[in-house]
């Protein structure tokens, strides 16, 4: 999609004449909820189009063509032909309430389980719509709605019912939302997630070390320590190390290297992991000259990688550092 393909689904959504797709079809019938709930404003609607063309840009159909949007099923690779039913357009409904914070909607649509659960939607889930909305207290009602259906619908336990959606949301949460944001999703874990027939436990509270803040990765790590593996591996730390520098996240990369994640080439527990290259790919010139700093070397390819992105000032700075 990028910009250019958000804008142009969001003015031929504004175009009731030109056809698209079932499920873009239903952003226009989303927005025009969204808007009458702001009293039917024009301009709310179309910059309800606007907010949900860009969601939906990295949502359930953001793979497929621009044609395929416009006119459904083009052939075998694109997008299928949905007739996008009423659950699913209230699946959606909910997840865009979430994202533009609108409490009535999510009361209206919570009592039906459907709509809260953790689905491939047309913009993601609601509680991470929620998330990314930065709207804490849609992710509140949503999660206490969750508790609600759980106790009147399901023989389980409430608590484990919600925290399984926590543990299952957890790792995006860690990732586009606040430290207060993952306060509120961290789950309940018991003696029994971390054997070896639930060792996919563990693996959820590893991802959600990926995060751009500090404070979530420290917070992560406590709960981890109330686990058997209480300590990351030196390859996990490089790991860790190497996808902080990939987003540009130096002020975590800092806090890696501070806890002994190696920077150098050799030596590495995994050559699959390489900090200085993901770095110079993104131009992330700060976490270049830190990783230098810490004894990084040039293996060569470096450079080149950041050339073919268009890094310059990467470029520049690398051979300056090569010729020193």
């Amino acid at each position: 999609m990028g910009k250019v393909g958000i804008n142009y689904m969001s003015r031929r959504l504004l175009n009731p004449k030109l056809p698209v797709s079932p499920t873009w079809d239903g952003i226009r019938r989303i927005a025009m909820r969204l808007a009458t709930e702001d009293h039917n404003n024009l301009t709310d609607y179309e910059t309800y189009i606007g907010l949900l063309c860009t969601r939906a840009s990295y949502g359930k159909y953001a793979q497929y063509t621009m044609a395929a949007m416009c006119m459904g099923r083009l052939g075998p690779d694109d997008m299928p032909d949905d007739g996008y039913s009423e659950q699913e357009y209230n699946y959606d409904l909910m997840a865009a309430a979430a994202y533009t914070n609108n409490l009535t909607i999510i009361e209206e649509l919570g009592a039906n389980p459907t709509t809260l659960g953790i689905t491939a939607g047309a913009f993601g889930h609601p509680y991470l719509t929620a998330v990314i909305g930065g709207n804490t207290t849609a992710l509140d009602l949503l999660l206490q709605k969750r508790h609600d259906c759980s106790h009147s619908r399901f023989e389980r336990s409430v608590s484990e019912n919600v925290d399984g959606v926590k543990r299952t949301i957890l790792s995006s949460v860690a990732l586009h939302g606040t430290p207060s944001m993952v306060r509120r999703c961290l789950p309940k874990w018991h003696p029994f997630h971390f054997t070896k027939w639930c060792k996919y436990r563990l693996e959820q509270l590893g991802n959600a070390l990926t995060t751009p803040y500090v404070e979530t990765f420290n917070m992560i790590m406590r709960e981890r320590g109330t686990t058997p593996d209480a300590d990351l591996s030196a390859e996990q730390l490089v790991g860790a190390l190497d996808r902080a520098c990939w987003h540009g996240w130096q002020e975590m990369a800092q806090h890696l290297i501070s806890l002994g994640a190696l920077v150098r080439g050799d030596g590495q527990p995994s050559r699959h992991y390489r900090p200085l290259k993901s770095a110079s790919q993104g131009g992330f010139e700060g976490i270049v000259q830190m990783l230098l700093d810490h004894g990084a070397g040039m293996e060569g390819d470096e450079i080149g990688e950041a050339a073919k992105k268009g890094r310059w000032d990467v470029v520049r700075h690398s051979e300056l550092h090569t010729v020193s």
